[in-house]
């Protein structure tokens, strides 16, 4: 009777084990494809935002050049300065047709010397500095010709766009005109609940759209990482700029999604799309993703509880699924040689293939390496020995290369280094140091009598290139480069 019921207790433990196991690994598959398509999703909206905002940027640089060639050509508007004559109403109402157009209005006239002839009723103050003037604007556009940049309104305490242009006679700058640019900051921000902030990198300083409302704010930050252009400075005396909030950024990471944990304001996870409008401003679009992570928490809440409605005794063994899971599904690494792998190839190369289409990074250079007679040595030393060489030559190449390139274990012992900003000549010595190396190593000497060789494409990306293309390309290289001999370089 005794061995009965320990058989029963038995077959039910087990029946419950297996359910447990059963269910407890669709319910992680769930999860783990419902975090993959959340997280698809939010770069998805943040890549088609980032694309959305360079958009809307370049259309205002257009209206701005659209707007200076349009009094350029205003043979009327030399003579007036020519003659430092104050502009009548029927001038006024002539430049405000004209520029209607651009949904622009003549701000400042004056004359090469600085004598204002015309002013409107504006006051405008630079966020660079505390000067109630143009003269900045006025000096850049001096000495470039053409200039624009971002003035905080005192009197509407709205940021303004000024332009400027220079008013010549024959070949001689005579006079400036400082044109307002009217810029609708807000309906961009109904996409998807998005605040914007429209930020003076230099000075960490600038403006808050949310609501139908505007706040000056401070940024406080404890990276570089926001910014391309981290060089900041704090504000210094700025009586006519008072913030009316301050901003603290700090980066975060949850379910394998990067993102910004706010401070200050009501946004309290949020990615954040950079538009850059000039050397000194940015555009940053905050898309929320608190409901995300917070689903995403929800979701593995429910799979701990579904655990231990079915078995308290599961719970164990669900906590390993979940951490063996999560380990696998978030990890960029290569288990092997701990070098970065597709997925994290397939995620972060190509935003910096926009970069290099900006002018951001020069020389998107690309090599790809392979062990040659790799097959020869697992056949004739065993597969222990081909994994040292996989190890001890991703150890040298680590060694070899800097901190900004991207070193990465693409399959079966084809490596794929990124590099930015050197030459051709400059990634062919790379290359060729890289494959002078590589018999040299030590730890594959002492199990392989002469070591191993490899053999290197070498390319720099063509401007609007994909990285598909880059690639394949470079890969023919490669394939040269064993055809030709081995051990060997072919740069393209």
């Amino acid at each position: 009777m005794k061995l009965q019921k320990n058989t029963w207790l038995l077959l039910l433990w087990a029946l419950g084990v297996t359910l447990a196991i059963i269910q407890g690994y669709d319910e992680l598959q769930e999860f783990s494809e419902s975090k993959a398509k959340s997280t698809l999703d939010l770069y998805d909206n943040l890549s088609a935002f980032s694309e959305l905002t360079e958009h809307k940027s370049r259309e205002v640089i257009n209206r701005i050049e659209l707007s200076s060639r349009l009094l350029a050509e205003q043979s009327d508007l030399v003579a007036l300065i020519e003659q430092q004559a104050a502009l009548s109403d029927h001038d006024l109402a002539h430049y405000a047709s004209l520029l209607s157009t651009t949904q622009s209005s003549i701000s400042v006239i004056t004359t090469i010397d600085g004598e204002i002839l015309y002013r409107s009723p504006k006051s405008f103050s630079l966020i660079q500095n505390n000067s109630l003037s143009h003269r900045p604007l006025f000096n850049r556009t001096k000495s470039q010709g053409f200039a624009w940049d971002i003035y905080y309104d005192i009197a509407s305490e709205q940021p303004s766009l000024l332009s400027s242009i220079l008013v010549k006679s024959g070949n001689t700058s005579i006079g400036q005109v400082v044109i307002e640019h009217k810029i609708t900051w807000f309906p961009l921000l109904r996409i998807r609940n998005t605040e914007l902030l429209l930020v003076n990198k230099h000075y960490l300083a600038g403006f808050h759209f949310h609501n139908d409302r505007t706040e000056k704010i401070r940024l406080e930050l404890t990276h570089t990482e926001l910014f391309e252009t981290p060089s900041s400075q704090p504000l210094n005396n700025l009586k006519s700029f008072q913030p009316d909030k301050t901003l603290k950024f700090k980066p975060h990471e949850e379910f394998n999604i990067s993102y910004y944990q706010l401070e200050g304001i009501g946004v309290k996870k949020a990615l954040l799309s950079e538009a850059p409008i000039s050397d000194r401003w940015s555009m940053l679009f905050m898309i929320p993703i608190d409901q995300e992570i917070e689903t995403l928490y929800r979701e593995v809440f429910e799979t701990i509880t579904n655990f231990l409605v079915i078995l308290v005794i599961c719970a164990v063994l669900h906590k390993f699924i979940v951490f063996h899971f999560r380990i696998r599904e978030l990890t960029f690494t290569d288990e092997l040689t701990g070098l970065n792998n597709r997925q994290h190839y397939n995620l972060f190369v190509p935003p910096r293939l926009k970069l290099h289409d900006r002018g951001k990074v020069s020389n998107f250079g690309l090599l790809v390496i392979d062990v040659d007679k790799f097959k020869n040595v697992n056949d004739t030393y065993g597969h222990p020995v081909g994994d040292l060489v996989l190890k001890a030559l991703a150890k040298n190449l680590t060694e070899q290369c800097r901190e900004s390139d991207l070193l990465y274990r693409f399959g079966g012992e084809e490596f794929l280094i990124i590099t930015e900003g050197d030459s051709l000549e400059q990634l062919k010595q790379f290359a060729n140091r890289l494959r002078e190396l590589a018999p040299k190593i030590e730890e594959i000497n002492s199990k392989i009598p002469g070591g191993i060789t490899i053999s290197i494409g070498a390319s720099l990306r063509a401007p609007k290139e994909s990285l598909t293309a880059l690639f394949k390309r470079t890969d023919d290289l490669l394939y040269q480069a064993k055809q030709n001999g081995r051990n060997r370089v072919e740069i393209g």
